[in-house]
């Protein structure tokens, strides 16, 4: 475990942050695909597993998803078609399962969810995301590649998963729940350059863990809550809410299949998301 401090624009630099560092365990390894995890051009193809569904009987809606993209050709939101559209060119590619990713270039697009796709004011809950990073990553101070992001300028940033490079092949996967805080996980994980994962968050005041393709990768017991304004969540870049396309960090990315729950998951459960939904074989 290291601790260190923040230098984040505007942000105090005594702000701490933890880092697990260390060796994953030896089963964290990706599902086998068809078309493979890697690959320049959206890579999958059809591994053996599914997208997640809302009747799904241990993470549906009455398990408490309450937001589901899959974004396999569309922006369609599954649970209660929340408003989402792109903020510039629409550009999807070869994804998982089969389907289709949204890919995202970090500097010109990203997808707009109106209302905060459900997380604004959510004192505890749960989100997933597959993402494959994809070359150099836009950004600076320590924050490059924002896949999630919720903003309000001058108050706070919320909801952020991002990375601590410019290079996936050396940058670990970061957590940045509330305002000026800082990132408050850096997993131990490298996130790696056109490889898939699955990336889940859990958060409650005090208690936090990020987890990638199944296991554990960081944890935080910072205090704090998600704003209850309903500024959107940008899927794609962490961006100005008063100058959209003003980025603070884009992702050069393919993302699929960002789920949200009001519910924690456990560390049993986001283990069976991982092994029984998308790498099931159903």
């Amino acid at each position: 475990t290291e601790i260190g401090f923040t230098n984040q624009p505007g942000y105090a630099t005594t702000t701490p942050v933890v880092a697990f560092l260390g060796p994953l365990p030896t089963d964290h390894t990706p599902p086998t695909a068809t078309g493979g995890y890697s690959g320049s051009t959206g890579g999958g193809g059809g591994n053996t597993g599914h997208e997640l569904t809302t009747s799904d009987s241990e993470f549906g809606t009455s398990n408490g998803l309450i937001s589901l993209w899959h974004l396999n050709g569309s922006t369609a939101e599954s649970v209660s078609s929340q408003s989402t559209s792109w903020f510039g060119s629409s550009n999807y590619s070869s994804g998982l399962f089969g389907s289709q990713a949204a890919y995202f270039d970090g500097t010109s697009n990203f997808v707009q969810v109106d209302g905060g796709g459900g997380l604004a004011g959510l004192s505890q809950g749960t989100i997933s995301v597959w993402v494959k990073w994809s070359g150099t990553q836009p950004g600076g101070a320590t924050n490059y590649g924002a896949i999630l992001g919720r903003q309000y300028d001058g108050w706070w940033s919320n909801d952020i998963i991002n990375l601590d490079n410019t290079d996936p092949g050396s940058a670990h996967i970061q957590w940045w729940p509330y305002d000026a805080s800082g990132p408050q996980i850096i997993g131990s994980s490298i996130a790696g350059n056109n490889i898939w994962h699955n990336v889940v968050v859990t958060f409650t005041s005090g208690s936090h863990n990020l987890y990638v393709d199944g296991v554990g990768v960081g944890s935080s017991s910072t205090g704090g809550g998600m704003h209850g304004e309903g500024n959107p969540l940008t899927i794609g870049a962490w961006v100005s809410n008063n100058n959209p396309s003003s980025f603070y960090a884009g992702a050069n990315a393919y993302i699929q299949d960002l789920a949200v729950w009001n519910t924690v998951l456990n560390a049993t459960q986001v283990h069976n998301l991982y092994t029984n939904v998308y790498n099931s074989g159903n």
